[in-house]
């Protein structure tokens, strides 16, 4: 299917009939893949400085060992090696925080969804759903798509929703079925799945997937009958059926066209606190170590002793003080810790599995006293916690329980209230003489400002 291009989707006796593809309801969110991996982590992991430097050094030291450009004294071996050998390890971390992620993937795959079928209830994996499925949900079960409702069993064709896996709120959200298909399903005589292979036509036409969770347009078509859909029309993915016993719905958005997937990121590329700063403490070691080479270099072309027959003649390409400056270099590079990263990246793996072990931090569901354990989804990050920088709150409900009770406010330059933690001040009398006092005294006050500019006048 075209992108930005609205889609249509017609119902015959319950089937669908599609004339246009499109895309399978399997959602991938882990990072990389196996032709993938090795350059996306070797790209990560070269953003690193310390890992830039040693790679720079080993080369420095390639090119002395096998050039003339200046003398050198150490193997690039010894550098290469272990560099290698650390960023393996960062990579094998990495890899199976992916493998993490795609087991996730394949939890939420491979769970089963119900699917109507020739009036027949049919279980059907969440990837193998398809643009015009019509799927049973029942409560406290997840949406495996973004969906148009075609009967609830709630009062009028309600039924209420969960969003807080998509916008964080957690007051539960009103959903309706469209008037035609709920009073169709409902008049016809037995179960909604068997009076919908009753209804000979239903067309669906809904506008191009996009990321716009807060809006949906679209029209459906039953027998001439003809109705608008909106946003109270539209069961995202990611939501939960709530309070009501069943919804028949229709598929019209799979996989990465779904509002949940459009609205979401690829894993980015974090950096934690202690790895920023551990970056700016290798630019001041790269920094004394410059120095420190530059001085060596220059009082060794100072006072560099006489050519002695037993030792072998230097033969430098490069200027002199260049050539003795990269060999001063190479020599001081152990000033930089080649396995810091390694040594981070093994006490954040330690740290990752035991808050997954620390049982206060298991939560156990009411309802089957199953254990939840504490999850960490990138080890690099396990650090960051408790290192709050900013808080934010809002009036809408989710800190303030909307319990927003006017303590105290100044009219006419007088203050009213007290910040106690009391009752408010609705039924102060203060207050109320005090508000209409001063209305009174300034009525007064124009009154008598009129008689003065009439007696003026008549003077």
């Amino acid at each position: 299917m075209e992108e930005g291009q609205e889609r249509r989707i017609q119902l015959n006796s319950g089937r669908a009939q599609l004339d246009e593809y499109f895309i399978g309801n399997e959602v991938v969110t882990a990072k990389y893949t196996w032709y993938s991996f090795l350059p996306k982590n070797l790209w990560e992991q070269l953003h690193k400085f310390g890992n830039v430097y040693f790679l720079f050094i080993s080369v420095v030291m390639y090119l002395g060992e096998t050039t003339d450009l200046y003398v050198g004294t150490i193997r690039a071996f010894s550098t290469l090696g272990l560099l290698v050998m650390m960023m393996a390890v960062t990579a094998a971390v990495a890899l199976y925080d992916d493998i993490q992620r795609g087991r996730a993937d394949k939890e939420i795959n491979m769970s089963i969804a119900t699917v109507l079928v020739e009036g027949r209830e049919v279980e059907k994996k969440f990837k193998d759903l398809q643009v015009g499925d019509i799927l049973i949900v029942k409560k406290d079960q997840d949406f495996p798509a973004d969906t148009i409702p075609l009967h609830c069993s709630g009062e009028g064709g309600n039924c209420y929703v969960s969003t807080a896996n998509l916008d964080g709120e957690t007051n539960l959200k009103l959903k309706t079925a469209p008037s035609i298909t709920q009073k169709a399903l409902m008049n016809s005589s037995g179960s909604p799945a068997g009076s919908l292979s009753m209804l000979k036509r239903i067309e669906i036409v809904a506008e191009a997937p996009n990321g716009n969770i807060h809006d949906f347009n679209g029209n459906i078509t039953v027998e001439n009958q003809k109705a608008s859909l909106g946003q109270k029309q539209l069961l995202m993915r990611g939501t939960v059926l709530r309070n009501t016993d069943k919804c028949t719905c229709v598929i019209v958005y799979t996989g990465n066209d779904t509002r949940m997937v459009k609205n979401s990121r690829p894993a980015p590329m974090k950096q934690s606190n202690l790895e920023i700063t551990t970056n700016k403490a290798m630019f001041i070691v790269l920094f004394a170590q410059t120095l420190i080479s530059l001085t060596c270099g220059f009082l060794h072309i100072q006072f560099k002793p006489k050519h002695h027959w037993y030792l072998e003649e230097e033969r430098i390409i490069l200027p002199e003080w260049l050539a003795w400056w990269l060999t001063f270099f190479t020599l001081f590079s152990n000033l930089m810790p080649i396995s810091l990263y390694p040594t981070v990246e093994f006490c954040n793996a330690f740290q990752c599995r035991a808050i997954r072990l620390d049982e206060k931090m298991h939560y156990k569901f009411p309802d089957s006293n199953e254990l939840f354990e504490a999850r960490t989804r990138s080890t690099n990050l396990s650090q960051e916690l408790g290192q709050v920088g900013y808080v934010f709150s809002d009036k809408t409900g989710t800190l303030t329980q909307n319990d927003m009770i006017l303590r105290r406010l100044s009219i006419g330059g007088k203050k009213y209230g007290t910040f106690s933690s009391g009752p408010s001040f609705a039924k102060d009398k203060k207050m109320e003489a005090g508000r209409f006092g001063n209305s009174r005294t300034k009525r007064k006050s124009d009154q008598g400002m009129r008689r003065e500019g009439r007696s003026a006048k008549s003077m």
